[in-house]
């Protein structure tokens, strides 16, 4: 019986990390899919201006 609640612990300890893990590959994502949306603004801005008379 004891086995069977420290395989239980070891599997929801694994779910957690695996969690955290995805949610953090997530979040570095997405932080550099924005980073790339806010360069990209501005290189339009500058362009705008540059062809603006």
């Amino acid at each position: 019986m004891a086995v069977t609640y420290e395989l239980k612990d070891d599997l929801n300890n694994a779910h957690k990390m695996a969690d955290s893990v995805y949610n953090a590959s997530l979040t570095k994502a997405s932080k550099e899919y924005n980073e790339k949306l806010r360069i990209r603004k501005i290189d339009k801005i500058a362009l705008d201006w540059q062809l603006t008379p």
